[in-house]
């Protein structure tokens, strides 16, 4: 066996086999262009060709032994993962810290605000019992709503937290105001026989002043400001909403946060039961000051800083080292192209093609512009000045998991190693046709449990809760509770809903996953013998890399190319132009008469063929 392939056939078939023995034989690369016949000066093109494709196809240690170039990219994005999930870590405290501040605070607020609140609705029952809070009488609701003025209006001395108004910037006085929005609609008659709705919404929306002293019930407010009661059987919607500021601590700084909080009063149903639910947007108050002693507060921040300014640093060296691999790829392979076409009259096929785009780099780059984007979002949240932190931790939290999924690029170079990435990589197109086949299936079971279910399961309340709850229980989640929870009482959907669940389970459970699995073993069998062989077939551009026998020690890869490619592709241009001259002038030969010395007949016309 020819050392040839040790090294082309890591990467030379689009990176399939990437890091394993196995070679491809270069007998079948000599076969393949023995029957081109090349000038000294086409010869000399590819074999400096032909080792220029293979060192582009090393990996980072066999670049290092064949022309001593540092792993520059493999070095930072070793420094890189290290630094971008310290980033992360530092921010996770903060935003651990937050949504719990923010939790804390509408758990709090719930039992200040709602009449009667129970400690078991905080629980994470399941099913969840949020939406079993409700109201069934009139003299309830009106107390509901006084028991929220009243608790607003004292808000500052009977809470635990720390809650205060905003304050007037011109007056200095707190702004202690409510809103309230009644939604109803315009008309709606009844008698014994018939009845007349007016399904014209009407809306009244309107504020008032509260403090602890004033004695105002929810009756006399709403009479005065919509000059009417309320039409319980009119009522569409009625919301109360106010504001509060509070402070975040965090060693060793603090942040001032603003809620905007909003009472939902639903009764779109009219089924006689009133939901009740409290909703709570949380804002960082910009325009808060505050002076923190005793903290080394200053230091703190400054060191975030200095270290999210590193972080976009090395990651603007690694999106600019792996941009310029990608940009000599894409060059290396027009270059490749043009001699194929000119030396071999040859058109690299689309996988050959593919080779040179890698992948890798890809994910590299877009981990970095997500990390830098999040970074800058970062900062602007430790200085205040942007207040979105679900933003910053998407964008940092991708950026992650792509720095980390890079790791598997340097995994692949052992043999050991790369049977996941190689596996995955040739049965995705396999496994994409059978998911088509098999997401018809499952649309259909979830269109149809939707709307025959639906009305009496709440795990099919929704279309996405049913395609939720049909995935649980394909993996075997909660089975029995879901038959448990079927109606009874309706014996024709109790039918259904048994042949529904049973047909389901058992198909996707015991054919169609079982299915799923075969494909991807099938696919790793074939890589495991691959891999026992030690050989497989490549195309055009893998065979034309075979011919070459220099390995990374050889010491011919230190020498530079000798020609200059820019004449290589202006005598191609040149060769290329006078072959067409050639054709051209042949078949204009063939279709014209020629007069007996050789010349083309005048005002003879071409015969058409």
């Amino acid at each position: 066996m020819m050392r040839s392939g040790r090294v082309v056939t890591q990467r030379s078939v689009s990176e399939d086999f990437q890091g394993n023995s196995i070679q491809s034989n270069s007998s079948n690369g000599e076969e393949s262009f023995s029957a081109y016949t090349l000038t000294a000066d086409d010869a000399e093109e590819a074999v400096e060709l032909q080792r220029e494709l293979k060192f582009f196809f090393m990996n980072p240690i066999e670049k290092y032994k064949g022309r001593g170039r540092k792993p520059w990219k493999f070095t930072v994005q070793l420094i890189k993962i290290v630094v971008v999930t310290v980033q992360l870590v530092f921010f996770a405290q903060f935003q651990y810290q937050l949504t719990t501040f923010v939790t804390d605070n509408k758990q709090a607020m719930e039992h200040i605000f709602l009449k009667r609140w129970d400690s078991a609705y905080d629980n994470f029952a399941y099913p969840s019992t949020r939406h079993l809070y409700a109201l069934y009488t009139i003299d309830d609701f009106y107390s509901h709503v006084d028991n929220v003025i009243y608790q607003f209006a004292n808000i500052e001395s009977i809470g635990i937290g720390t809650y205060n108004f905003d304050m007037n910037d011109e007056t200095k006085h707190k702004i202690q105001n409510l809103t309230m929005s009644l939604d109803e609609y315009k008309r709606m008659d009844q008698n014994k026989t018939s009845f007349h709705i007016d399904l014209e919404e009407v809306k009244c929306n309107f504020s008032f002043h509260v403090d602890p002293l004033s004695n105002v019930t929810a009756r006399d407010i709403i009479m005065d400001q919509c000059q009417s009661n309320i039409s319980f059987d009119r009522l569409i919607k009625f919301k109360v909403n106010f504001t509060l500021k509070s402070v975040l601590i965090r060693n060793p700084s603090a942040m001032c946060m603003k809620f905007d909080v909003e009472i939902h009063y639903d009764y779109s149903n009219h089924g006689g039961r009133l939901p009740v639910a409290l909703s709570c947007l949380d804002i960082l108050d910009k325009g808060c000051t505050h002076d923190i002693t005793g903290t080394s507060r200053s230091t703190f921040r400054w060191f975030h800083l200095v270290f999210d300014v590193f972080v976009m640093v090395l990651c603007l060296i690694s999106l600019t080292l792996c941009l310029r691999s990608l940009l000599n790829g894409r060059h290396l392979k027009k270059k490749t192209m043009e001699f194929f076409k000119v030396a071999y009259d040859k058109t690299l096929t689309r996988s050959d093609r593919m080779g040179f785009l890698n992948l890798w780099y890809v994910i590299i780059c877009v981990s970095d512009c997500l990390t830098i984007s999040g970074t800058v979002l970062k900062i602007l949240l430790d200085f205040k000045v942007w207040a979105a932190s679900d933003y910053c931790s998407l964008l940092l939290g991708i950026a992650t998991a792509l720095v980390w999924f890079g790791i598997l690029r340097y995994m692949g170079f052992f043999n050991k190693y790369n049977i996941l990435i190689v596996t995955f990589k040739k049965s995705m197109p396999n496994v994409l046709r059978f998911s088509v086949c098999a997401g018809i299936i499952y649309l259909a079971y979830g269109f149809c449990g939707w709307i025959i279910l639906g009305p009496y399961h709440g795990k099919f309340r929704t279309f996405t809760i049913t395609m939720e709850c049909m995935f649980s229980l394909i993996n075997g989640d909660d089975m029995f509770a879901t038959y448990e929870e079927m109606p009874s009482n309706k014996t024709l959907i109790y039918i259904f809903s048994k042949l529904y669940l049973y047909s389901f389970i058992s198909l996707f459970i015991y054919v169609v996953l079982s299915l799923f699995i075969s494909v991807i073993m099938d696919t790793y069998e074939t890589v495991k013998d691959f891999q026992r062989m030690g050989h497989i077939e490549g195309g055009d551009l893998a065979k034309f890399i075979s011919l070459c026998e220099d390995g990374p020690e050889s010491g011919h890869f230190k020498k530079k190319a000798r020609r200059n490619w820019g004449k290589v592709k202006k005598s191609i241009r040149i060769r290329r132009y006078s072959s067409f001259e050639q054709t051209h002038h042949n078949q204009m030969s063939h279709h014209q008469p020629l007069l007996p010395n050789g010349t083309i007949k005048e005002g003879a016309t071409s015969i058409p063929t």
